[in-house]
C-alpha cells in the first residue's frame, strides 16, 4: 500500500513552493533591473570614452598649432643663434608672452642635436625641471611620476629660414595634461575628477587609451530609479514573507489544526473501539468542524452498538457454521478445526489419538427406497444415538451425508475399541422399524490409531487410514469395527497409494490433468461416426485409467464433482475448436449427477453447439429403473432441447423389458456381455436377437459394445444392431480419429 503524506507536510510543501515561485519572480525583477542599470552604465561609459578621446584629439591638434607658432617666432631663432641671455629670455620674456600657456609646466629650446640649451648655459640641471636633457626620439609622449607629476611632453623641429629643409633646433613643452583637458573642454558624460593613469613611467601615444582610467558620470535619474527598484524588491520580498506567514497561519488555524484535532479524535475513537465511553471534545473555530466532530462521535457510538450486535450475530453464525442443521452436532468445518488444533497441540503434548469414522451401510438405497424424509430421520437418530453412547465431553461430527467422525485422545486401543463397539451396539439395537424401515440397518466403523510416541507424519495420515479401515469394515459381513492395519496397503493399493489418491482427488476438485479419449461408434448402414468420450488422467510419466479413477471416486462420493470437471473439459474443447466440426459426441453421466437439481443447467452451455454437433448423454440402466419418475422429466426436457439420451450397459443389471416402453431414451447400448453371448448356444442367440428386434421395433437405435472381431461384427449385424463399438472398429484415442469403413 502506498504511504500517505501528512497534511502538515503538504501545506508546508505548498507554501515553500509558492514562496519560492514568488521570490523567484521578485529576484527575477531585481536581476532585470540590474541588467537595465548595467546597460545604462555601459552606454554612459561608451559616451564618456568618446567624449574623452575626442577632447584629447582636439587638444593634441591645438598643441601642435601652438608649437608650430613657437618654431616660427623670431626670438626662438635668435636664441638658437645666440643663447647668452637664454635663462633671462626663458624666465622673463617667454613666460610673459602669448606663447606660454597657463597649463605649460616648462618650455625649452633644444639644439639640432636635441641637447637642451639650458644645459649649455648653466652647468647643472635643476631638480624641478620636467623636460629631459636630451629629447626623446618621439615627438609626443607622457612621463608619469606619481604623485602629481603627470607630464605630456611634446616637441617640434625648428627649420632654418634660409634652408627650410635644415633643422636648426627643437622646441619642447612639458604640459599639465589634466589641466589642459580641464581648461579647454566641457565634459557631460566623463567623470573628470576620477580620470587618472593606471601606471607610471614612460607612456607612448599608442599606450594612451590603455593607460588612462576613466568612468562616466553617474546618472542621478538612473541611480534613483535603481534605488527605487531595490527598495521595491526588498519591500516586496518582505511582503511575500509576511503574506506567506499570514496565509500559513490562517490555513493552519482554520484547516490544519482542526484536521489534526479530528485525526486525533478519530484515533481516540479507534483506541476506544471496544469501549463505549465519553470522548474528550475538542474546540474548533468553524462550526462545520464542530458539527463534524459531533457526527463522528455519534457515528462511533452507532458503530459500537452495531459492532456489539454483529459480535452476537457472528457468535451465532460461528456456532451455526460449525453445527449440522439436521442433526445439531458439529459439521465438517468444526471437525476440521478440531483436527487441526489437535495436530498443533500434538507437537508439545503428545498423546494417543484415535480417528473414528461411522458410516451407515447402504444408506443411499434406503434413502431412495423410503424417501428423503425417512433418510433424514435415520441420520438424526444415528447422530443422537452416537452422541449419547460416547463418553461425556466427547464430540460427534457429521462430515458427510451418512458419515460421522470423532477424535478420541488419551485412550488405549482396548478402550477405543470398547467405545466403538458400544456406539455400534447402540446404533444396531435402535428400533428403526419405527420409521417403517423393513430392512436391517447396519453400520460400519473405521479407526485409525496412533500412539503418543509417533512422528507427526504418522498422525497426519490417520484420516486416510480410518477411511481405508471403514472401507474394509463395509466389506466385512461380521467385523463391523475395523482398525487400520499395515497389511491393507497391498490389498487396496489404489486406495492406499497417496500418489494415486491425491491425483484422482485433485482432478475431481480442480479438473487438473483430466483428459478425454474418444472411441468411435459406427453406424453400419450410413457409415456415420460419433465418439464416446472416456475419461483419463494424464501425467508426464503415466496415464490413470477408469478402473482406478472410479474406485476412488465412488469411495469418496465425488461422482458429481468428477462429472462437472469432465463436462467443463469437453466444453473447453468445443469452445477452443479442438474437435472437428459436425462431430458427434457421447458423454457418460453418473446416477448421482443425474439426480441433482441443477442437471439441466450443466448442459445449458452446450446448447449453442447442438447445430453442429450431435451430443448424446449416456445414463446407466439401473438409475433409470430405480428413479424413473424422478429422472423422466429431466431427460425429456434435455431431449426437447436437442440432446439424445442413451441407455448404457443394457443387460448388465435389471434388463427389465417392461420398463423399456416408458424409458425417455433414444439409443439403447447392449452391454458387451450380450455382444459376446452371441457366440453362445442357439437359445441364447435367439433370446438376444429377439430382445434386439423388440428394441428396434420400438424405434430405438441399438448400439452393441465390445465388438472385437469380424465374426462378432457379423453376428451383431445379423442381430439387428444399427451401430457398433469396440476395438475392432477403433480404440480410444486422445484425438477423434475416424476408423476404416466397415462393409
Amino acid at each position: 500500500m502506498k504511504r500517505s503524506i501528512s497534511a502538515k507536510y503538504v501545506l508546508i510543501g505548498f507554501m515553500v513552493v509558492a514562496l519560492s515561485l514568488l521570490l523567484t519572480a521578485n529576484f527575477g525583477l531585481y536581476f532585470e533591473g540590474q541588467k537595465i542599470q548595467q546597460s545604462v552604465h555601459d552606454t554612459a561609459q561608451i559616451e564618456a570614452q568618446k567624449e574623452l578621446f575626442s577632447a584629447i584629439d582636439r587638444n593634441f591638434k591645438s598643441i601642435d598649432q601652438q608649437l608650430k607658432k613657437l618654431t616660427e617666432w623670431d626670438e626662438v631663432h635668435q636664441q638658437l643663434n645666440q643663447s647668452s641671455y637664454y635663462y633671462y629670455w626663458r624666465d622673463q620674456r617667454l613666460k610673459d608672452s602669448e606663447y606660454f600657456k597657463p597649463y605649460y609646466i616648462e618650455l625649452d629650446i633644444y639644439q639640432a642635436d636635441k641637447l637642451k640649451l639650458s644645459h649649455l648655459v648653466k652647468d647643472q640641471q635643476l631638480a624641478a625641471e620636467a623636460l629631459p636633457k636630451h629629447l626623446n626620439s618621439q615627438s609626443r609622449y607622457f612621463l608619469i611620476q606619481p604623485p602629481h607629476h603627470d607630464y605630456l611632453i611634446v616637441s617640434h623641429a625648428v627649420y632654418s629660414r634660409q634652408d627650410p629643409s635644415q633643422v636648426i633646433g627643437h622646441v619642447a613643452i612639458a604640459i599639465d595634461f589634466f589641466e589642459l583637458l580641464a581648461q579647454d573642454n566641457q565634459f557631460y558624460y566623463l567623470d573628470f575628477p576620477y580620470l587618472h593613469f593606471n601606471r607610471s613611467g614612460f607612456i607612448g601615444m599608442h599606450q594612451l587609451k590603455d593607460a588612462l582610467e576613466y568612468r562616466a558620470i553617474s546618472n542621478p535619474v538612473s541611480d534613483h530609479l535603481w534605488n527605487l527598484i531595490e527598495g521595491f524588491v526588498v519591500k516586496f520580498a518582505l511582503i511575500i514573507l509576511a503574506t506567506t506567514l499570514i496565509v500559513f497561519g490562517f490555513i493552519k488555524l482554520i484547516f490544519l489544526d482542526p484536521l489534526q484535532k479530528l485525526s486525533l479524535f478519530v484515533k481516540g475513537l479507534r483506541s476506544q473501539a471496544h469501549a463505549n465511553q465519553t470522548e474528550v471534545q475538542a474546540s474548533f473555530v468553524l462550526e462545520e468542524h464542530q458539527n463534524l466532530q459531533k457526527q463522528l462521535s455519534e457515528y462511533h457510538h452507532a458503530l459500537l452498538d452495531a459492532q456489539a450486535q454483529l459480535s452476537q450475530q457472528n457468535q451465532k453464525l460461528w456456532q451455526i457454521s460449525r453445527t449440522d442443521p439436521l442433526t445439531e452436532v458439529g459439521n465438517r468445518r468444526a471437525f476440521d478445526d478440531a483436527w487441526h488444533a489437535l495436530l498443533q497441540q500434538y507437537g508439545s503434548q503428545p498423546t494417543t489419538i484415535a480417528y473414528m469414522l461411522f458410516d451407515c451401510d447402504h444408506f443411499k438405497a434406503l434413502n431412495d427406497t423410503y424417501g428423503h424424509q425417512v433418510g433424514d430421520e435415520l441420520i438424526k437418530i444415528s447422530a443422537q444415538t452416537l452422541q449419547r453412547s460416547f463418553p461425556a465431553g466427547q464430540n460427534i461430527y457429521r462430515i458427510g451425508g451418512d458419515e460421522f467422525a470423532s477424535l478420541v485422545v488419551d485412550k488405549t486401543v482396548d478402550e477405543v475399541e470398547q467405545i466403538a463397539q458400544k456406539a455400534l451396539s447402540d446404533l444396531i439395537s435402535y428400533p428403526f422399524v419405527q420409521l417403517d424401515i423393513k430392512e436391517k440397518v447396519s453400520f460400519s466403523v473405521g479407526v485409525g490409531y496412533a500412539g503418543h510416541n509417533q512422528a507427526i507424519e504418522n498422525i497426519e495420515v490417520l484420516p486416510r487410514q480410518a477411511d481405508i479401515a471403514m472401507y474394509k469394515a463395509k466389506h466385512s459381513p461380521h467385523n463391523k469395527v475395523h482398525f487400520y492395519q499395515h497389511g491393507h496397503d497391498t490389498s487396496n493399493q489404489s486406495l492406499v497409494s497417496n500418489k494415486r489418491l491425491n491425483q484422482v482427488l485433485t482432478a475431481a476438485y480442480t479438473g487438473q490433468n483430466i483428459c478425454l479419449h474418444y472411441q468411435p461408434i459406427l453406424n453400419i448402414k450410413t457409415q456415420d461416426i460419433y465418439y464416446e468420450a472416456l475419461v483419463r488422467l494424464q501425467f508426464e510419466d503415466e496415464t490413470v485409467f477408469p478402473s482406478d479413477i472410479f474406485t476412488i471416486i465412488a469411495h469418496h462420493r465425488l461422482e458429481v464433482e468428477l462429472d462437472q470437471q469432465i463436462l467443463n473439459y469437453l466444453l473447453s474443447q468445443l469452445q477452443q475448436k479442438r474437435l472437428p466440426a459436425n462431430i458427434g459426441l457421447s458423454v457418460n453421466i453418473s446416477a448421482k449427477t443425474l439426480l441433482q437439481p441443477f442437471i439441466v443447467d450443466l448442459f445449458e452451455p452446450f446448447l449453442v453447439y447442438l447445430k453442429q454437433h450431435k451430443i448424446v448423454i449416456e445414463i446407466t440402466e439401473s438409475i433409470l429403473i430405480e428413479h424413473i419418475q424422478d429422472v423422466s422429466f429431466v431427460l425429456n426436457k434435455l431431449r426437447r432441447q436437442g440432446f439424445l439420451i442413451a441407455l448404457d450397459d443394457f443387460g448388465s443389471g435389471y434388463s427389465s423389458i417392461r420398463y423399456l416402453a416408458n424409458m425417455p431414451v433414444d439409443i439403447v447400448k447392449f452391454d458387451m456381455t450380450l455382444t459376446h453371448a452371441l457366440n453362445a448356444d442357439l437359445k441364447t442367440q435367439r433370446l438376444i436377437q429377439s430382445t434386439a428386434h423388440m428394441i428396434r421395433e420400438a424405434g430405438y437405435e441399438l448400439v452393441m459394445e465390445g465388438v472385437e472381431t469380424q465374426q462378432q461384427l457379423e453376428l451383431a449385424t445379423q442381430a439387428g444392431a444399427t451401430n457398433i463399438q469396440g476395438y475392432y472398429i477403433g480404440r480410444p484415442n486422445f484425438k477423434p480419429n475416424p476408423p476404416g469403413l466397415v462393409a
